[in-house]
C-alpha cells in the first residue's frame, strides 16, 4: 500500500509539473522557430509558473531576445533579471550542457547591455569549453579589438 501512495505521489506530481511548464514547452517551440510574437506572450505567463524556477533565466533572456529581434530594442530589465536568476542558479543541479548553455546566456546579456568587460569574461570561459562556437568567437574578437584598437587571435592574444 506504501508503495502504491508513494508511486501515485511521484506520478502526480511530475503530471502538475508537466502542465506548469506547458506555457514554457509552447513558448520555447515558437521561440525556435523564430516566431518571437507568439512567444513572447507565452513567456511571459511562464514566469509566473512554479515549475518553471531553474529556468527563469533563461525565460527573462528569451524575453529580452524577443524584444531585441522583433522590436529591435534592448530592454536591459529582461537582460539583468536573466543575469541574476542565471547566477543564482548557475551549477545548480543540472548537467553539464546546462552549465555551458548558462555561461553563453551569460556572456549574450552582458554584451547586449553594453558591459563589455563582464561579456569579455564570461565569453572566455565559454570558449574554453566550446572553442568552436563562431558566432561567440567573433563577438568576442570584435570586442577585443574594439577595446584595445589592435586585432586578436581566439585566445585574446
Amino acid at each position: 500500500m506504501r508503495i502504491i501512495f508513494i508511486l501515485g505521489f511521484f506520478l502526480l506530481s511530475t503530471f502538475v509539473g508537466l502542465t506548469q511548464s506547458k506555457n514554457y514547452l509552447k513558448a520555447n517551440f515558437y521561440f525556435g522557430i523564430q516566431e518571437y510574437t507568439l512567444a513572447k506572450p507565452l513567456l511571459e505567463k511562464s514566469i509566473k509558473q512554479k515549475g518553471n524556477k531553474f529556468y527563469l533565466g533563461n525565460i527573462y533572456f528569451q524575453l529580452g531576445e524577443c524584444d531585441r529581434i522583433a522590436n529591435d530594442s534592448i530592454n536591459r530589465l529582461y537582460y539583468l533579471e536573466a543575469i541574476d536568476f542565471t547566477k543564482r542558479n548557475y551549477a545548480c543541479g543540472f548537467d553539464k550542457q546546462s552549465v555551458i548553455k548558462r555561461l553563453k546566456l551569460l556572456a549574450m546579456c552582458y554584451y547586449y547591455l553594453e558591459d563589455y568587460e563582464m561579456a569579455l569574461s564570461w565569453m572566455k570561459k565559454y570558449l574554453k569549453v566550446r572553442p568552436e562556437d563562431c558566432e561567440v568567437e567573433r563577438l568576442f574578437l570584435k570586442l577585443l579589438e574594439n577595446m584595445d584598437g589592435k586585432p586578436h587571435d581566439s585566445n585574446g592574444q
